[in-house]
Formats: C-alpha cells, structure tokens, sequence
C-alpha cells in the first residue's frame, strides 16, 4: 500500500487510473477487503482476475483452482461503487474466455449487479 499512495497522492490528474490485480490483494494480510478499503477506489479503472490460495504465494490459477472467492469481491466492488472494469488474467485465451461465463454466475450469485 506505501507503493500506491507514493503514486497516487503525489500525481492528480484524471489520466493517471489505477489497476490491481485481485489475488495479489488477496494475498495481502488484509485481503482483499481490507486492500479495497485501503485504496482510492474511485481511481482504480481496472481489477485483473486470477485465483490464488489466501496467503500463499503469487499465483495466477485458474478460477476454482485456489480459494479466491470471486462472488465476494465482486459484490463488494460493485457495492461500492467500483465503475471500471474487469480482465481475467490466468491461463490461455481459451481459458479466460471459457471462464468469463462463471466469473458472471458467481457475480450474480453473490448479488452483485450484473449487465
């Protein structure tokens, strides 16, 4: 989080957006909740998806392969209010198109809105 803020406090300007990525954050000691609650979440324009195991290593798993818990963090960005988008970043092509269906299920199913 030092490494953020360094950034996005000293560089004010509507051409400089954020991205995380979300297993890293899921990794984090707070997770991912406590990294949302941490960021300008208004800056951010990107959230990239891969799963991972909660304080394991830096991984890029397929979805259902850790025990990232995607309906979660989707209902909790799109609760608050997040309006940029979503990019899975895992496995093939083939693999991210495939899961872009699931990753849509558990939004819904988690109750986040979904167009």
């Amino acid at each position: 989080m030092e490494e953020w803020r360094y950034y996005y406090d000293r560089i004010n300007s509507p051409a400089f957006a954020l991205s995380f990525t979300a297993n890293h954050a899921h990794l984090m000691p707070d997770g991912v909740e406590g990294f949302v609650d941490a960021i300008p979440l208004e800056r951010v324009a990107e959230v990239r998806l891969a799963d991972c195991f909660r304080n394991g290593h830096e991984q890029h798993l397929l979805p259902g392969q850790g025990d990232f818990d995607f309906g979660a963090m989707f209902a909790l960005l799109e609760r608050r209010g997040f309006k940029g988008h979503y990019m899975n970043a895992f496995g093939t092509l083939d693999d991210m198109q495939k899961a872009r269906h699931d990753m849509v299920a558990m939004a819904r199913e988690a109750g986040a809105p979904v167009t």
